[in-house]
């Protein structure tokens, strides 16, 4: 297939020929598929100090949102509208997230499983790398700055040993700029709270996961993401 082909069901034409003479042809349906982006998570000797401070995560992929293809939601203002960036970690007992997010208004009114509709940050783990929307075939948790008690929040949709939970097996701490321009976020997830993810993390796998960065200007509602 020519590099710049389009993803999709294509039919091709095959031919099985032998040094001598054609021996059979046929038709084979082709997935064509975008090539995703891929980062590396390091491995760490000793446990991350969950403290909102970031400035240890050196020497780590940095996965960027900074672009307006990126975004999927509303209008975009530019990189001090929303952008930012996540980088992962993990040991043995836990995956390591951390992320600075720019941001221009702070809402932090929403709690529990609404915490999505202010700001937030989420990461999906699909460990079956099938890209699906479906409930069953992700992890999904979400990460607020603040809330309403002006602490950071957390929550679990999808797959978890409880659907829909607070999910208070992980650590949470987030550093917000004053003036307000940016925040941090950084958490230890526990292996044992995603039973399904657990067997892929060793040295050398692959797992699929993707980010999302939410954003409310106006209102306790998401307008961007």
């Amino acid at each position: 297939m020519p590099t710049d082909t389009k993803t999709g069901l294509y039919k091709v034409k095959v031919e099985v020929i032998t040094p001598s003479r054609k021996v059979g042809e046929g038709e084979l349906l082709v997935d064509v598929r975008s090539r995703r982006p891929s980062t590396r998570i390091v491995r760490v000797k000793t446990p991350v100090k969950i403290d909102g401070m970031i400035n240890e995560w050196t020497g780590v992929d940095k996965i960027k949102v900074d672009r307006k293809e990126q975004i999927h939601i509303s209008d975009w203002g530019g990189p001090t509208d929303l952008s930012g960036y996540a980088s992962m970690m993990w040991d043995e007992e836990n995956f390591y997230f951390a992320g600075e997010l720019k941001d221009e208004k702070l809402k932090d009114q929403q709690t529990g499983s609404s915490i999505w509709k202010d700001e937030c940050c989420e990461i999906f783990f699909d460990w079956e790398h099938i890209a699906v929307a479906g409930h069953d075939f992700h992890y999904q948790l979400g990460f607020a700055p603040s809330g309403p008690s002006k602490k950071p929040q957390m929550w679990g949709w999808c797959n978890l040993c409880n659907i829909g939970a607070p999910c208070q097996f992980m650590t949470l701490a987030s550093e917000i700029l004053d003036p307000y321009t940016r925040y941090t976020l950084e958490a230890a997830i526990p292996l044992s709270g995603l039973p399904k993810v657990k067997p892929v993390v060793k040295e050398g796998a692959t797992l699929g996961f993707h980010i999302a960065i939410d954003d409310a200007d106006v209102n306790a509602e998401r307008d961007l993401q």
